[in-house]
């Protein structure tokens, strides 16, 4: 078992979760703004984004035609506020 301090140290490291509905991404996209790493590799790093998974990844980069390679850096705000919004849906479903 761990302790509440620990538990908290590692919720800390993490991203924001969309399941959550206290979260917004902005947390995220300070992130992803800055980056010079791929965007679909941003969507997998769990201390930028919790919870997403390949499948969610693959499928919200598609559904706005937004490709994996393009660097975090290279995203605009309105497009990352999409992802996020759809990310929010897809993972509810």
């Amino acid at each position: 078992l761990i302790t509440e301090p620990e538990k908290r140290a590692i919720h800390e490291r993490l991203g924001p979760d969309p399941l959550r509905g206290d979260e917004n991404g902005e947390r995220a996209w300070q992130r992803i703004s800055r980056s010079r790493t791929t965007i679909a590799a941003l969507l997998m790093d769990q201390k930028v984004i919790a919870g997403v998974g390949n499948v969610y990844r693959a499928e919200v980069l598609f559904r706005h035609g937004i490709d994996p390679y393009r660097t975090g850096r290279d995203l605009t705000r309105a497009e990352w506020d999409t992802i996020w919004s759809d990310l929010v849906e897809l993972m509810r479903e």
